[in-house]
Parts: structure tokens; sequence; C-alpha cells
């Protein structure tokens, strides 16, 4: 060992060991002039910069003046920010190192913890946490020094312990509880004049006649789920979905397969049936040609922790669905779901959820085609459905456009032969856009589509379900239909009976407010209405449902108390406008027609302001002030040559927007006044005016703010979005008080800002239709 000397520590604080190796390094260590000169150097740049950033200043009084501006400006700004650093450091002088260092890392670690929970407030709370236990930790250590403190010092501490606990055990409480409660947003659907008359049609939510039967399939290897091991029904081969995972590999591969005891190349097919074991079991049929295929109903989970399976969560509806004669199944993708302990999230997997469900439906084929099988000749599979819950609510979006393909668009080499009856695609809470072939998103076309969003959801934040729906064309000339339903109490994962209450994991879920959710058996009910109708008019030809899905009204003794904004189209709409085709807002969709807005303070084509996920679809923004002009109005003129039927409605979709308006007085809160109205008329050839009030069908619906957290720090986004509302007019209706009016010459649709002083909307989706 070498030996050591006594040296003078050069900061000032008396002799210290010194070794060789400390000798060895003290002449690299920069001495106080070194540093002087390092200080002077570092500003000497920093002005030269200034200087030249100053001189693109062009103030038009010469480049001295510029550059002088800038060196005096940044000069400014350096001064403040030496004296706010110095202050700190001056603070925090008398602060041990060790408390300094391990305060900080602790800062570091609570904030990444707690973003799962409280987003951007993870700072805030963490800070709050370690000052309350510093608080707290001080004043013990000061009562149990020895010798004694002298009493002011433990009066002090005894302060500090106390105020500790009161916190601790404030923040304990408020962690623990629900939230707090909210006054109900307005329901401008229940303020409608006019409202529809209730379906006359049987509840979709109640079981049908047929007795349930229940069976899993999958690979009977499964080492963690006995359902899909050693206690499975019907053994299924696995696939290779090696093309589809490209981020399946390395340690986060290695930990996947140690838990799961497969890799991508053998991905199982697992799932869980409900059928209707009276058509199948040919001890219950009197004649097998009476009972024709049954149509296949395929539902899929979403991102949840993979170690607790989401699977048996639609229970619920695989035995309301078989009981009414389909054939159902919730397929098992949870081996390519989050872990927080096996390598975490896999990227790029939604092609794979779709790629996998599409397998799915070939070993359907398969089955259906072998003699003897249980299902042998018993699907339907020019009669499918797709149901996919969050991500998996992406999942069937993708797999309904594969399911066309001929190739894997991310890799031609692999070839698609599927070409399924796929009728109808409907996506639970979903996202959008995490699978972007070739930078695009995914094309829908000629499908019936159903989306259902909640403003409490917490995992998926925004309404992306719009997007799909808005990219969602009807070419083919056949009767499709797409629709929306966005639902103030419903949350994210209580659509699911295993994910459940709070959308975040763990013990993050005390950040969340769910004092105001629905009950869960309420958010199941709204479910099994809402989809059981959606396949009964898709696959089961019952059209009297689509009713319920223009206007939720038609079915309220069905439905839980709530607020619902509802959306709905179809291919026997003529749009007028719906803004799609250029960026001039006084051109139509229909060739021919011309828009004009006349008096108002706003008028432009935009996107719609989504929280997350602006559509790609344009909207027209418009925004009125009584005070600033008297007959603000909207005009759609119709082209010369081109007519709606006298049966037909009059259809446009309208969100409240929040844009401030030019010059007017923003002191009073949207909260403080009536939903907003305004006027439709319609003027024939002859200039005779038919007009109804908006509020007939219902007024324009206020923003819902889902309180999704228990405190503003904690959300990352704005806490509402537009939402429109389709209204729906018939001609008749609007008429009806003008006996003159020529009802098979519609010439222009009016929107007359009468009935409100002053505000916004966002307009869409003009047209007449069946």
């Amino acid at each position: 060992m070498p030996r050591a000397r006594n040296e003078t520590d050069p900061a000032g604080h008396g002799p210290r060991r010194v070794g060789r190796l400390d000798r060895y390094l003290r002449p690299l260590v920069p001495g106080r002039r070194a540093w002087r000169g390092a200080l002077w150097g570092s500003l000497l740049y920093a002005l030269v910069i200034l200087g030249l950033a100053g001189s693109a200043l062009m103030t038009t009084h010469g480049v001295a003046v510029d550059v002088l501006l800038g060196l005096a400006g940044g000069a400014l700004a350096i001064a403040v920010l030496v004296g706010l650093l110095c202050v700190i450091r001056i603070l925090l002088r008398p602060i041990p190192t060790i408390n300094l260092c391990v305060g900080l890392a602790l800062f570091l670690v609570l904030t990444l913890l707690l973003a799962l929970g409280a987003l951007f407030g993870g700072p805030i709370v963490a800070l709050l946490v370690l000052l309350i236990a510093s608080i707290t930790g001080a004043g013990v250590a000061t009562l149990a020094a020895r010798p004694r403190r002298g009493p002011v010092q433990r009066g002090i501490a005894v302060v500090g312990i106390a105020l500790g606990l009161v916190a601790t055990l404030y923040g304990a409480i408020w962690f623990a509880g629900d939230g707090f409660d909210r006054e109900p947003p307005v329901h401008a659907l229940a303020l409608g004049t006019q409202p529809p008359a209730m379906l006359d049609a049987p509840d979709p939510s109640l079981p049908g006649p047929h007795r349930v039967a229940t069976l899993t399939y999958g690979s009977g290897t499964d080492r963690r789920r006995p359902e899909y091991g050693a206690d499975v029904d019907l053994v299924s081969e696995t696939v290779d979905g090696t093309p589809f995972l490209t981020g399946w590999r390395g340690l986060r591969a290695r930990l996947r397969e140690a838990y799961w005891g497969f890799g991508p190349e053998a991905l199982p097919l697992n799932a869980r049936v409900w059928y209707p074991a009276d058509l199948l079991d040919p001890a219950d049929l009197l004649d097998a040609a009476d009972s024709p295929p049954l149509p296949l109903v395929l539902m899929v989970h979403g991102n949840a922790l993979m170690e607790k399976p989401s699977d048996a969560g639609y229970a619920y509806l695989g035995e309301l669905f078989s009981s009414r004669g389909y054939i159902a199944l919730s397929v098992d993708e949870n081996f390519l779901n989050l872990s927080l302990t096996r390598g975490l999230d896999l990227p790029d997997a939604t092609d794979a959820r779709a790629w996998l469900l599409l397998e799915h439906l070939r070993l359907w084929r398969e089955w259906n085609e072998t003699p003897e099988h249980l299902f042998s000749g018993r699907v339907d599979l020019d009669s499918v459905a797709l149901i996919g819950h969050s991500r998996g609510g992406e999942a069937v979006v993708v797999a309904a456009r594969f399911n066309r393909y001929a190739h894997f668009p991310d890799d031609a080499t692999v070839t698609f032969d599927y070409g399924f009856g796929i009728q109808a695609v409907a996506a639970i809470a979903p996202v959008d856009g995490q699978y972007q072939p070739a930078g695009a998103a995914t094309p829908l076309e000629n499908v019936n589509y159903f989306v259902i969003h909640g403003a409490q959801d917490s995992d998926v934040q925004s309404y992306m379900g719009m997007d799909p729906y808005h990219r969602l064309g009807f070419t083919d000339g056949d009767d499709w239909f797409k629709a929306g339903l966005y639902v103030y109490g419903a949350n994210h994962g209580q659509f699911n009976t295993e994910w459940g209450r709070y959308d975040v994991p763990g013990v993050f879920g005390g950040f969340l407010n769910v004092r105001t959710l629905m009950a869960a058996a309420d958010q199941r009910q709204l479910a099994r209405v809402y989809l059981s109708a959606f396949v009964e008019a898709t696959l089961g030809g019952h059209d009297e449902y689509r009713a319920l899905f223009r206007d939720p009204r038609a079915g309220a003794a069905w439905l839980p108390e709530d607020v619902y904004i509802s959306q709905y189209a179809d291919s026997g709409i003529t749009w007028i406008a719906n803004h799609q085709e250029d960026l001039d807002p006084s051109t139509t969709t229909l060739p021919g027609g011309r828009q004009q807005g006349v008096d108002l303070v706003l008028w432009r084509q935009q996107r719609l302001p989504l929280r997350l996920s602006p559509p790609a679809t344009h909207v027209l923004l418009l925004g009125w002030d009584r005070d600033q002009h008297e007959d603000p109005h909207y005009v759609i003129e119709l082209p010369d040559d081109w007519r709606p039927a006298p049966n037909d409605a009059l259809t446009l979709s309208v969100a409240e927007s929040t844009q401030a308006l030019p010059g007017a007085d923003a002191a009073a809160s949207n909260d403080e006044r009536p939903p907003l109205d305004l006027t439709v008329e319609l003027v024939d050839g002859a200039g005779q005016v038919a007009r109804l009030p908006l509020s007939a069908f219902a007024p324009v619906q206020p923003p819902i703010a889902g309180p999704r957290r228990k405190s503003p720090l904690f959300d990352l986004q704005p806490p509402s979005e537009p939402i429109p509302q389709s209204y729906w007019l018939p001609i008749g209706q609007l008429v009806a008080e003008t006996p003159a009016f020529a009802a098979d010459d519609v010439a222009a649709i009016r929107l007359r800002f009468d009935r409100s002083p002053a505000g916004a909307i966002y307009l869409n989706d003009v047209g007449f239709g069946r």
C-alpha cells in the first residue's frame, strides 16, 4: 500500500490525508485563476452571440442600435438569472450536501412514479410529500436529540410534527376518497321540445330465447391459464406473427418469453366462446334446414397489464349475444399487453392485434368446413361483427381493412387471403393512429361502424373514435350506416368487468375523481343496449334499431339516465356541405352550390379541436354577436339542378365552440347562460320561407367537462372538447306551419342566429337523407 501524507486542503478546511493518486490528479484540477478565466471567456462568447442575435432585430435604426439592444437585453436577462441562482445557493447553503443529494434523488423518483396518475402534477405532489416528510422527520429528530434542545426548539419541533401529521392524514383521506361531486351538465337532448317517440321494438339488452353454452379454445399448452392449457375444450394451432411484431426483441422479448413460454413465431389462438346450444345441438333441432348458419361476433380487449388477463371481461356481452342467436367470442391477446416488470409495452403491435383477429376467423372457417366438428356448417362467415375496446378498438378497424387486402402494407411479401363478410365494426373508447402504414391513417369504407366513448375516460382522454367515423366512406351503393355516442358518466374501464372504476393501475387511481362516474352496472347496461342493437341492426336485419343511433331518446326507457351526445350518418345521405372538398368555405360538397356568411364575427374552416387527436375532417366555425350585427345568418344555396325529396330530412352536425368572439364582452361565463339556440330555415324556389327552432330537436349541447382527476393540476388536457350532435329535421316538420311552401323545391338552407345573443358553433355534415 502506498504511504499517505498530510497536506492542506485547498478549500481551507485544514490538513487531510492525501494518497499517491491524489498527487497525480491535483495538477489536473483548475485553480482559482483558471476558474476566473473560464468565467470571463464564457461571458465574452455569450456577449458575441447576443450581439449577433441583436443584429437580426431589424429595428430600422441601424445595425449598431440592434446590436446594443441585443447586448442590453441579454445582459439584463443574465443578471436576473445570476441573482436568482445566487439567492438559491445562499438559501441552500445551510442544508447538508447529503440532504440535498438524497432529496433531489427522491424528488426525481417520486415525480416519475407519480406521473402515471398525476401527470404534470407529479412534481408538485413529490415536492409536497418531501416537504411534509422533512418537517415531520426534523421534528421527531429534534425531540429525540440528546442532550435535549431548548424549549423554543422543542416547541417548533412539536408544531412541525403536528403540521406534518395533519397534512399526512389529510393527504391520505384525499387520496383514498372517491373525489368530489359536480353539478351534472346540461343535457341538451332532454330540452328538445319535439323529441322522438319511444322506439316500438323489443329491448335489445334483454336475453333472447336461446340456451347459452360456453367453451374455450387455445393452444392447450398455456402455462398461466388452465382454460387455455390443460382445461381447454378445443385445441387450436399457433401462428407465426413475426412480421407483425418488430418490437418483440431484446430484453423485452426474453422477459416475455420466459413468462409466457412462447415467442412471436408461435402465438396462440385463444378465445372464450358463447353459443346458442339449442341451435347447434342436433337433438334440439327438428330440421337443420330450419336453422341457418349463425352470425359471428368477435370481441377483443385493449391494453392492460398482461399479468391480469382482460378477455373474461366481456362475458356479459357474450352471454347476451349468444342468447339472441349469435356465436360470440372474446379473443385473448393479453400476451401483447403491457407489463411493468417484463419489458413494459410492445411498440407497434396494433397491426399484430388486427392480424390475429383475422387468423381467428380463418380458424373458424376451417372448423366450419370440417365434417363432424361442433361448428361444422353452423357459422355464417359472411355475417361477422368485430367489437374492440381501447387498443382493440383500433385493431378492429385495421382488421376490417386488412380483410380486403392481398398483402400486408408494411411488408408486401406477406400475403393475405381472408375476404370474410365483416359487416359491422364497433369501437369502445378506442385509440386511433397508432398504426399508420406509410404514415397514413387506416382508410375505412363500406362497413357499418359504431363508436362509444365516455367523458370521464382517464385513459383515452379524447374522442379518438371520431376520426375513423369521419374517414369512413360509403362508395358501393349498399346500405350502410355509422354512428357515435358520447356519454358524460362513462369511464374507460367499466365496459370491461376486469378493469373497473380506475383507469390507471394500482394506487395511482387515487388521483382520479370517480365520484361522478355512472354505476358500473349502468355503464354495462348502456353497452348491452347499444352493442346489441348494433349487432341486431347490422347482422340481424332489424333496421328499426337505427332510430336509437339517430337519437338516444328513442331508447330512453332502456338507458341509464345520463347526458348523451350522438352522431349518425348513412349511405342514403346526399351531402350538401361536409367541408372536405377544399379549403374554400364558400363552396359546397355537392358541386354547384354556394355558402355565405352574413354579419358574422367568425367564419372559417378548420379542424375540430379535440383534446388529443383533431380529426382529419374539417368543420366550419361560425360566430355571431348581435350587439355588433343585428341579423347574423348563414346561407347554403343548393345547386340549381338538385333538390331533396319532400319526405327527406335535413341533417346537420353542430357543436358549441368556446372560441372567443372578436370585440365581444367575455365577462359572462358559458355556465351562466342557457344553451345556444338558432332558427333553421328552408327557402323554396319562389322565396317562401319555412322555419323551425333548432331546439325543436334540441338546443346546442354545451361543452361537457369531465372532472377526470381530483385537481386541475393533474389533468394534462383541457376539461372539455367540442362533441358534435347530429340533428335530424324532417322537411315535413319544417314546413308544417307554412302551407304555401313548395316542399319539392327546396332551394336554400339558412341558419339564422336570432335566438341567442352571441355564441359560436362548429357546423359540419349538412345534407339530406331518408
